[in-house]
């Protein structure tokens, strides 16, 4: 009986939104967002200026999440 290798996947290229989705996550968590609500807010149309500056001011990830969602 032959046995049965999975040859991996190749990666599918990223469209331009996925590279402007990675972009915003970037800038979210380096401004201090938590990754589990700055992975809902990037794909979002959530103003990323206002959201970076309200979490950069001292506002924790969790209340900018509540009141931008």
């Amino acid at each position: 009986m032959p046995s049965k290798t999975k040859t991996p996947e190749e990666p599918q290229p990223l469209t331009g939104s996925d590279k402007v989705e990675a972009w915003r996550l970037e800038c979210l968590l380096r401004a201090g967002w938590t990754t589990e609500h700055a992975e809902v807010i990037a794909i979002s149309d959530v103003d990323l200026h206002k959201a970076c500056t309200m979490v950069e001011q001292g506002c924790s990830s969790a209340l900018a999440f509540a009141i931008l969602s």
